[in-house]
């Protein structure tokens, strides 16, 4: 389809009504030689930048209805029981495109007939099942001596009913452990042993999924059955028993304790798994947890690569460490896990580029305003973009956060202008376009990605080489979490070497990835 075509039968002004704020984003990134005044140039470059989503845009929506005959747009708005009597068609088009748009809009068929694909509608894909079978007939590559060290003392542990917190960095297999332990108990179970397996985002509970599927299909005794439990998905029955449960934290803790769903979950969970396991002992999940394992008389296991709530909050962590009755499982890597895991070639080293932005911020100044100032000024975008450009023309696939949703589509602008190719994620976006932005990553077609509060956790790319920290933040375990998107090493598909470039406030609060680690072991009896 010849989107170019379509957009250019419109002047220059519609464009920029359509683009909104995002024609400031192109004038406040532009650079010297870009002509704003010729057409072509521009829709070129808001093609670039929006991609596949440019219709979750209402106002690109207008500008694609209005391509349409005349009585085909009165039609269509009789359809949608729009009165369009005395209305202008320019009108007319505007109030269909502030309609709902998602996988039920009536739109969709419209912007077929236009010529837009499936890659372009918000079509519901079922890209998973509520449930299914995980059959067994694949290997895995074996574990390091110290992944089967924890496995051990996981199953020892969760055998006992103790509460426990498995700690390890990030990068380092915590998800293929835990879902090793998980095998060998089912194994051991002489009664059916039900998993609930409790994670905050769908992108970590597909990873958790993914995980046990591949121990399960190499090491299970026989068919398991899994169940989705968040987002649209809700399970095809009730029969839970002998099953793992993949269910979201948000969702699961509205249900209606005495709902028949609830009430089965309740009966049949043998082992409660939480990951991120930090945002525990939030009220509202602290509470349901609680209730589930009081009634279900499940053990409770949380895996985390920090111990702790906060860099600075000392009661919460020590509330964090007694919810789990001070039971931490580590691994025996020495004084420098770290190093000793980057020499193994589990993880990658790290070289460290600071920037200075010349901009000075304490630690109470730092929220979000300030966050949304930083991502608006000028001189700190340059010098962004600059390293930016030099990770992507060496040819590293660039994974970048930013200070704000804003400051993600700035980047993204200012580096398309440059002919960088690159794409941004966040919440504004749905689901489908994300993931379609995440596929073009990996694949190559995007070598810069951008995102806020999206890919933090649950994000596995081993294809990154660079990691740009355009935020600050006074949060350790946010920091670690960015920080640990690019440190799959070599022995585990990854890269030998990562390149962190990263804001000065970041370095100096931080300091190395040991001491990032080793932090809130004092808060651990």
């Amino acid at each position: 389809m010849a989107l170019l075509n379509l957009l250019s039968k419109f002047s220059l002004d519609d464009i920029r009504f359509a683009c909104g704020s995002d024609w400031r984003l192109i004038k406040d990134t532009l650079p010297s030689g870009f002509d704003l005044s010729d057409k072509n140039e521009v829709v070129k470059i808001i093609l670039k930048l929006h991609g596949t989503s440019i219709l979750e845009i209402k106002e690109f929506r207008e500008l694609f209805l209005r391509t349409l005959e005349n009585e085909k747009l009165v039609e269509i708005s009789k359809e949608h029981k729009i009165n369009s009597e005395n209305s202008s068609f320019i009108t007319i088009a505007r109030m269909l495109a502030a309609k709902s748009w998602g996988p039920s809009s009536k739109l969709l068929r419209v912007f077929k007939k236009i010529g837009f694909d499936e890659a372009y509608l918000p079509i519901y894909r079922d890209r998973y099942k509520a449930t299914e079978k995980v059959e067994v007939f694949a290997k895995l590559p074996k574990l390091f001596d110290y992944q089967e060290e924890v496995v051990n003392k996981l199953v020892s542990t969760i055998n006992n009913k103790d509460r426990v917190l498995l700690q390890l960095p990030t990068g380092s297999g915590k998800t293929r452990i835990m879902m090793e332990a998980i095998q060998e108990l089912t194994t051991q179970a002489i009664k059916p042993y039900t998993v609930l397996w409790l994670a905050h985002s769908e992108e970590l509970l597909e990873q958790a999924i993914a995980s046990f599927k591949g121990v399960w299909s190499s090491k299970g005794q026989y068919s398991a059955t899994i169940h989705r439990l968040y987002g649209q998905h809700a399970p095809n029955d009730l029969l839970f028993s002998n099953s793992m449960i993949f269910a979201g934290l948000q969702k699961l803790s509205r249900l209606d304790v005495n709902s028949d769903l609830f009430l089965e979950i309740e009966k049949n969970t043998s082992l409660i798994v939480v990951d991120e396991a930090h945002k525990t002992i939030a009220d509202t999940y602290e509470r349901f947890i609680t209730h589930l394992i009081t009634k279900s008389g499940a053990t409770l296991v949380g895996v985390t690569a920090t111990p702790g709530r906060s860099y600075s909050l000392s009661p919460e962590n020590r509330t964090f460490a007694r919810f789990f009755n001070d039971n931490l499982i580590t691994p025996e890597l020495g004084e420098d896990p770290i190093n000793t895991l980057q020499n193994m070639g589990v993880l990658s080293s790290v070289n460290r580029k600071v920037v200075d932005t010349n901009i000075s911020i304490s630690d109470a100044e730092l929220n979000k305003p300030t966050l949304k100032r930083l991502g608006r000024l000028r001189e700190r975008n340059d010098l962004l973009m600059n390293e930016i450009e030099v990770q992507a023309k060496a040819g590293k696939p660039t994974l970048v956060f930013s200070c704000s949703t804003e400051h993600s589509r700035l980047l993204a602008t200012g580096l398309v202008l440059r002919g960088i190719s690159a794409a941004f994620i966040d919440y504004t976006k749905s689901a489908s376009s994300r993931r379609t932005v995440i596929e073009k990553f990996r694949t190559g077609e995007v070598s810069v990605l951008i995102n806020y509060g999206i890919l933090s956790t649950g994000f596995d790319a081993p294809e990154i080489q660079a990691l740009v920290i355009a935020r600050p933040t006074t949060s350790l375990i946010l920091y670690s979490q960015m920080i640990g998107r690019g440190l799959r090493g070599p022995k585990v598909g990854g890269n030998k070497e990562v390149t962190v470039v990263d804001v000065k406030d970041n370095f100096s609060s931080y300091g190395n990835l040991d001491e990032m680690y080793n932090y809130f072991s004092g808060y651990w009896k």
